[in-house]
């Protein structure tokens, strides 16, 4: 009778051992700068305005305008710190060619964007990043010829 309760009570603990909660994983962690910006196959031009008193909030639409041939160009990033600006299916002018190559990289915890490369509008060099998710990247830089000024790039996915 006392070899059966030992095996008895043997059981049951194992059982509770086995019955254990597990314990739920850790989520994942929140995406890097690097993923947001490299998980869109294409960013597409939402949105181009002027910041006039370099705030960080879009005051007034670009005077003139940009024409479909502007707006339907695209930019991509790679994981390798490399990218892709093509001007898309209608051209501006008989000159664009595609793709142009660039470089890029984050500076200052991620705020500030690095291109590495001449791309249309005159856009190389730092560029700062107002806002960075999942389908939408925000950035500023400053306006050619009015320096009191920044010109805000909106791209989607």
């Amino acid at each position: 009778m006392k070899n059966a309760f030992l095996v008895a009570l043997g059981l049951i603990v194992f059982l509770v051992a086995c019955s254990k909660k597990k314990e739920d994983p850790e989520p994942p962690p929140p995406p890097t700068a690097t993923d947001l910006l490299t998980s869109a196959n294409v960013w597409k031009i939402d949105t181009i305005a002027l910041d006039t008193d370099k705030n960080g909030e879009i005051d007034t639409p670009i005077p003139g305008g940009f024409r479909a041939c502007d707006l339907d160009n695209t930019i991509s990033f790679a994981k390798e710190k490399t990218g892709i600006f093509d001007f898309g299916a209608l051209k501006c002018d008989d000159s664009e060619t595609q793709p142009i190559a660039f470089g890029w990289s984050l500076k200052n915890d991620d705020k500030v964007l690095n291109i590495d490369g001449e791309l249309p509008g005159g856009l190389t060099g730092d560029v700062d990043i107002l806002e960075l998710k999942e389908k939408s990247f925000i950035f500023s830089r400053p306006a050619p010829g009015q320096p009191s000024a920044n010109i805000i790039v909106k791209l989607e996915k």
